[in-house]
């Protein structure tokens, strides 16, 4: 998030103790400061709220001040970006209160969920710097939601006043590419989209994150069942990779129901039928997701090659972006 301060409050001294909490945030680098022309930078450089300022801050607010200027003509801002504008008063106190909130990250499961992300955020370095910045600081919060049910009650939990900032991480649960989102998960979107500058919902193009597991690492997997499986699965399209259940396989049935058109050229069924969950070492909820973790086999390139066929390509890119935006 950028915030932009319209330049009469720094002459107005009943803005400033407002406006000190408001610099301890951009002096922290938990939101970016936006000066967009000359003429503002030299408003605040001729402000009677600069010139009140003890030496060491005065030379630091006009340091920021001249390099976020540079920055802002220099890089420019993304149009995605979330630019909050203050221009009075009681714009500045409703935000200091909205911004000294955290963003909240609900997750269906946050345990194994968390896996998924932490490989992104370590694979998508450059993308995830302001986002693993704002965990460190504890500026972020990962919320449990228990599957998709509890969503809507977590998200109403943090309604008030002030509204809250949200990103929402769903499994799409499809069979096939063109099925539509089932009912919980079009309400959440919805809520998301009504919401769009605080709230976010990103849902898999996938079936579940598991199905971003590139294959190299599914290789990994030591019984011999297991392994009969995968030889079946490499032999899949990434398309119908996609929308396998790595968990259930075909839930035992000897066809694939619901899925018939999608795998209707599949020559080893059977191997498939039952899916991985065959070595009952392997808790498949659990250990699927902790598989992410396995920073030799899961990099930005294997990702990039498990996304490279789908209509968007950089989701993954996306859904980090999406996080970024709201931070």
């Amino acid at each position: 998030m950028k915030i932009q301060i319209h330049s009469h409050l720094f002459n107005d001294n009943s803005a400033w103790r407002d406006l000190d909490r408001l610099f301890i945030f951009i002096e922290d680098r938990r939101y970016e400061w936006l000066l967009k022309n000359e003429r503002d930078l030299n408003v605040f450089a001729e402000s009677a709220y600069l010139d009140a300022q003890p030496k060491y801050k005065y030379v630091i607010y006009s340091e920021l001040a001249q390099s976020t200027f540079t920055k802002s003509n220099t890089e420019g801002y993304a149009k995605n970006n979330v630019v909050i504008e203050i221009n009075s008063l009681d714009s500045l106190k409703y935000h200091i209160r909205f911004l000294e909130q955290k963003l909240y990250i609900i997750l269906e499961n946050i345990e194994n969920d968390r896996y998924f992300l932490d490989a992104l955020f370590r694979c998508y370095k450059k993308i995830s710097q302001k986002i693993v910045r704002h965990i460190e600081n504890k500026w972020i919060d990962f919320l449990h939601a228990g599957g998709k049910d509890g969503v809507m009650p977590n998200i109403v939990a943090k309604l008030g006043e002030i509204e809250p900032r949200i990103f929402v991480l769903l499994d799409s649960d499809k069979k096939l590419p063109n099925e539509p989102h089932n009912k919980v998960s079009k309400s959440i979107l919805e809520f998301c989209e009504s919401k769009k500058d605080t709230c976010y919902c990103h849902i898999t193009y996938k079936r579940e994150i598991e199905n971003y597991l590139p294959d190299n690492v599914l290789s990994t997997l030591t019984s011999v069942e297991q392994k009969t499986v995968y030889d079946s699965y490499c032999k899949l399209s990434s398309h119908q990779k996609d929308f396998y259940d790595l968990e259930k396989g075909f839930y035992d049935k000897s066809t694939a129901l619901g899925q018939e058109i999608l795998f209707v050229m599949v020559s080893d069924f059977q191997n498939l039928r039952k899916g991985f969950a065959l070595n009952k070492k392997f808790d498949t909820k659990k250990d699927f997701p902790k598989l992410f973790a396995n920073a030799q086999h899961v990099t930005k390139d294997t990702l990039n090659a498990r996304c490279a066929h789908q209509p968007k390509p950089d989701e993954l890119r996306e859904l980090l972006d999406s996080i970024s935006r709201l931070i």
